[in-house]
């Protein structure tokens, strides 16, 4: 097979940066080891991911995720701190049906999709030989999540922020009247993530540097590539910068990056996606420092007294 452009990895960045690379004309395949089988853990979207969703042809509405009307914290003092997002400028967020949401997407892209294939060797050029098929690119994308695995094939080195661990819990059914809130509350060794998900459940998340309860664990690192572009190839999504869930932005920076990438290989300007991508993580680390600094309430806490840095 000969293409444009070869995605190693199937999650929603890989097809946000498919449906990008077929507007504009280039050719594109999906390799990925999975088959999108299996628990899909649900994510929350605030408002401000709606040009993103627009940009991609995603009517959430239609495709029956649930909205969220606001945020409720506990964090930095006993005081619950509610955001309504009533005055948003666009709109309420959303709560997703995550297999819904990844299937549309893939719709959406409408490229040829190997699900479980693995990828046996990456050769210059680009060669790309998997167990099903060898396929001849002439642009290489690394989608394949936290593994980041073409790119640290090639060179590429982890630069790790933190080093932190998500234990899931599902919860339900939730009463009718439940809010759709998401809510954030600080604990003494680490904190918790709540949220409703479609089909009146509840998603429960523990966030610590420890393995605390026998759970769904998922690694909730801060991370990003030391250089997340090459000659010819580029990351995407957690294969390039890996990010806290306490961000709330993992799933928009998937949808960002995949849509930025197509638009840099497209026009030929990497360095505009490599300073767009460095700009966000910057911003990203700034924010969640000063996050973790404004929980003060557990001073002997490892947890927090790792997390903690003094003002300069």
């Amino acid at each position: 097979m000969k293409i444009d452009v070869a995605i190693a990895g199937g999650g929603p960045a890989a097809s946000a940066a498919a449906i990008a690379l077929r507007r504009r004309g280039l050719s594109c395949a999906i390799v990925e080891r999975g088959d999108c089988s299996g628990e899909k853990v649900g994510e929350s979207l605030a408002p401000a991911a709606k040009p993103l969703l627009d940009a991609l042809g995603l009517d959430l509405a239609r495709d029956g995720h649930l909205p969220c009307h606001g945020h409720r914290s506990v964090w930095g003092s006993d005081t619950p701190v509610e955001m309504p997002f009533d005055l948003s400028p666009y709109g309420n967020g959303w709560h997703l049906d995550r297999r819904k949401f990844e299937e549309r997407l893939a719709e959406l892209a409408g490229v040829p999709r190997f699900t479980n294939t693995r990828v046996l060797d990456v050769e210059p050029s680009w060669r790309i030989v998997t167990d099903r098929e060898t396929i001849v690119a002439d642009f290489l994308i690394d989608a394949t999540g936290r593994r980041a695995a073409v790119a640290r094939r090639l060179g590429a080195r982890i630069v790790r922020d933190d080093t932190l661990f998500a234990q899931v819990f599902f919860e339900g059914p939730l009463p009718p009247n439940a809010d759709t809130y998401t809510e954030i509350e600080a604990a003494a060794d680490g904190w918790w993530y709540r949220a409703p998900i479609p089909g009146g459940r509840a998603i429960a998340m523990f966030v610590s540097d420890v393995r605390k309860y026998d759970a769904l664990t998922l690694d909730a690192s801060s991370f990003r590539l030391e250089r997340i572009a090459g000659e010819r190839w580029l990351a995407i999504g957690d294969a390039a910068t890996a990010l806290d869930p306490l961000s709330s932005h993992g799933l928009g920076n998937a949808l960002f990056t995949g849509m930025r990438a197509a638009e840099a290989i497209a026009t030929g300007n990497v360095d505009d996606y490599e300073r767009a991508v460095d700009k966000m993580w910057n911003v990203y680390v700034s924010r969640r420092r000063e996050l973790y600094a404004s929980e003060r309430r557990w001073p002997s806490s490892p947890f927090w007294s790792r997390r903690y840095t003094p003002p300069s």
